[in-house]
């Protein structure tokens, strides 16, 4: 537990195998794990080349949600290295867990793209939009699955009222 170094060789030897047999499922799986550990390491530019294969991988076989979690990974490492493709790649994550009704990473994802274009000094209106209707569907109690509909506009109007301009962001 918390070897990265021998996880690392030991993972670098899975892709390595599953490679040349074309077991697409293990590969992103593989290249997603990869992307963990370089991420724990702080090898952020590996973690990127790892996610960025993950997420095609898994868009490749039709596997949107995946894909989705793993662009938001992506994304995430792309904010913290400075690379402007974050803001492209939050939008992919956003349009493929919108398609197949993930409410939570959808929500996730567009609250993280409002805050990075607003810590770019753009885009306050998007963070004001998703503290009013993202976070409400991050923090209600009992919400599971990835449905949409779980809280009313009012109750998310309100929520953001009372607590927009106390966010910290």
């Amino acid at each position: 537990l918390g070897d990265t170094a021998a996880a690392t060789r030991d993972g670098t030897e899975v892709v390595g195998a599953l490679g040349p047999i074309g077991d697409s499922w293990g590969m992103a799986h593989a290249e997603a794990m990869l992307g963990g550990i370089a991420t724990a390491e702080h090898r952020y530019d590996d973690a990127a080349r790892a996610l960025a294969r993950a997420a095609d991988e898994s868009a490749t076989m039709g596997f949107l949600g995946q894909a989705a979690l793993h662009r938001a990974s992506l994304a995430r490492i792309q904010q913290r290295l400075g690379d402007p493709a974050a803001v492209a790649s939050y939008e992919e994550a956003i349009r493929d867990a919108t398609s197949i009704g993930d409410g939570r990473l959808t929500a996730t994802s567009r609250l993280n793209l409002a805050r990075l274009l607003r810590g770019a000094g753009q885009g306050t209106e998007a963070l004001d939009a998703a503290v009013a209707l993202d976070v409400p569907i991050l923090l209600h109690e009992g919400w599971v699955g990835g449905g949409f509909d779980t809280l009313g506009i009012d109750r998310a109007t309100s929520y953001a009222a009372g607590h927009a301009m106390s966010h910290p962001f």
